[in-house]
Protein backbone atom coordinates (compact mmCIF):
# COMPACT_ATOMS: atom_id res chain seq x y z
CA UNK A 1 0.00 0.00 0.00
CA UNK A 2 1.29 3.47 -0.80
CA UNK A 3 1.98 5.63 1.98
CA UNK A 4 0.47 8.98 2.59
CA UNK A 5 3.37 11.27 1.82
CA UNK A 6 3.23 15.14 2.60
CA UNK A 7 6.25 17.49 1.01
CA UNK A 8 7.44 20.71 2.35
CA UNK A 9 10.27 22.99 2.38
CA UNK A 10 12.60 22.93 5.72
CA UNK A 11 13.80 25.92 6.65
CA UNK A 12 13.66 25.74 10.78
CA UNK A 13 16.95 24.19 12.58
CA UNK A 14 15.05 21.06 14.39
CA UNK A 15 14.00 20.26 10.63
CA UNK A 16 17.50 20.39 9.28
CA UNK A 17 18.66 18.33 12.14
CA UNK A 18 16.37 16.12 11.00
CA UNK A 19 17.83 15.78 7.55
CA UNK A 20 21.43 15.45 8.42
CA UNK A 21 19.97 12.83 11.22
CA UNK A 22 18.73 11.03 8.17
CA UNK A 23 21.51 11.16 5.94
CA UNK A 24 23.38 9.82 8.96
CA UNK A 25 21.21 6.42 9.01
CA UNK A 26 21.19 6.24 4.95
CA UNK A 27 24.50 6.93 4.48
CA UNK A 28 26.76 6.69 8.19
CA UNK A 29 28.75 9.79 8.56
CA UNK A 30 31.36 9.77 5.90
CA UNK A 31 28.52 11.41 3.02
CA UNK A 32 26.56 13.74 4.58
CA UNK A 33 26.17 17.88 4.00
CA UNK A 34 26.49 19.02 7.86
CA UNK A 35 23.88 21.49 9.24
CA UNK A 36 25.69 24.28 9.03
CA UNK A 37 26.31 24.04 5.07
CA UNK A 38 22.51 23.30 4.94
CA UNK A 39 21.74 26.55 6.83
CA UNK A 40 23.82 28.34 4.80
CA UNK A 41 22.71 27.33 1.72
CA UNK A 42 19.40 27.67 2.48
CA UNK A 43 19.87 31.34 3.40
CA UNK A 44 21.85 32.28 0.29
CA UNK A 45 19.56 30.40 -2.59
CA UNK A 46 19.27 26.94 -1.82
CA UNK A 47 16.33 24.21 -0.40
CA UNK A 48 15.92 21.74 1.24
CA UNK A 49 12.33 20.07 0.82
CA UNK A 50 11.33 16.93 3.03
CA UNK A 51 9.30 13.60 2.23
CA UNK A 52 6.56 13.15 5.70
CA UNK A 53 5.19 10.24 6.24
CA UNK A 54 2.75 11.59 9.05
CA UNK A 55 5.62 13.44 11.18
CA UNK A 56 8.27 10.82 10.14
CA UNK A 57 10.63 12.50 7.80
CA UNK A 58 11.18 9.69 5.29
CA UNK A 59 12.94 11.66 2.61
CA UNK A 60 14.79 14.69 1.65
CA UNK A 61 16.38 16.59 -1.73
CA UNK A 62 18.64 19.54 -1.15
CA UNK A 63 19.78 22.08 -3.66
CA UNK A 64 21.69 25.00 -3.59
CA UNK A 65 23.17 27.83 -6.13
CA UNK A 66 25.61 27.40 -8.31
CA UNK A 67 27.08 30.33 -10.78
CA UNK A 68 29.15 29.32 -14.51
CA UNK A 69 29.79 31.44 -17.28
CA UNK A 70 27.60 34.32 -16.37
CA UNK A 71 24.45 31.97 -15.26
CA UNK A 72 23.09 31.08 -11.81
CA UNK A 73 21.27 27.98 -11.81
CA UNK A 74 20.04 25.18 -8.75
CA UNK A 75 22.45 22.52 -8.25
CA UNK A 76 19.99 19.23 -7.11
CA UNK A 77 22.72 18.07 -5.21
CA UNK A 78 21.44 15.18 -2.63
CA UNK A 79 18.18 12.80 -2.40
CA UNK A 80 17.90 10.33 0.34
CA UNK A 81 14.94 8.00 1.38
CA UNK A 82 14.69 5.37 3.92
CA UNK A 83 14.66 1.83 2.53
CA UNK A 84 11.26 1.59 3.85
CA UNK A 85 9.82 4.47 1.45
CA UNK A 86 11.70 3.31 -2.09
CA UNK A 87 10.11 2.13 -4.83
CA UNK A 88 6.95 4.33 -4.29
CA UNK A 89 7.96 7.48 -6.47
CA UNK A 90 8.78 9.54 -3.46
CA UNK A 91 11.88 10.23 -4.78
CA UNK A 92 10.78 11.49 -8.08
CA UNK A 93 7.98 13.59 -6.47
CA UNK A 94 11.14 15.31 -4.22
CA UNK A 95 12.96 15.97 -7.75
CA UNK A 96 9.48 17.47 -9.38
CA UNK A 97 9.04 19.77 -5.85
CA UNK A 98 12.37 20.70 -6.39
CA UNK A 99 11.90 21.55 -9.59
CA UNK A 100 8.70 23.60 -8.43
CA UNK A 101 10.16 25.66 -6.28
CA UNK A 102 13.30 26.31 -8.34
CA UNK A 103 10.86 28.13 -11.01
CA UNK A 104 9.14 29.70 -8.26
CA UNK A 105 12.11 31.45 -7.13
CA UNK A 106 13.35 32.19 -10.35
CA UNK A 107 15.62 29.87 -11.40
CA UNK A 108 16.05 28.94 -15.31
CA UNK A 109 18.18 25.76 -15.17
CA UNK A 110 18.73 23.33 -12.73
CA UNK A 111 21.86 20.71 -12.95
CA UNK A 112 22.85 17.67 -11.08
CA UNK A 113 26.08 14.81 -10.71
CA UNK A 114 25.62 14.06 -14.11
CA UNK A 115 22.59 16.01 -16.07
CA UNK A 116 21.83 20.11 -17.07
CA UNK A 117 18.22 20.42 -16.60
CA UNK A 118 17.22 23.61 -19.30
CA UNK A 119 14.41 25.64 -19.24
CA UNK A 120 12.59 23.23 -21.40
CA UNK A 121 13.52 20.56 -19.66
CA UNK A 122 12.08 22.14 -16.80
CA UNK A 123 8.82 22.92 -18.35
CA UNK A 124 8.43 19.63 -19.42
CA UNK A 125 8.74 17.36 -16.47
Amino acid sequence: MQPDIRYQVITDIAGIEAVVSLQEAIWGNGSITPLAQLIASIHNGGVVIGAFAEEQLTGFCYGFPGFRQGETYLCSHMLGMLPAYRDYGIGKRLKLEQRLWALEHGYRKMTGHSIRWKPAMLISI
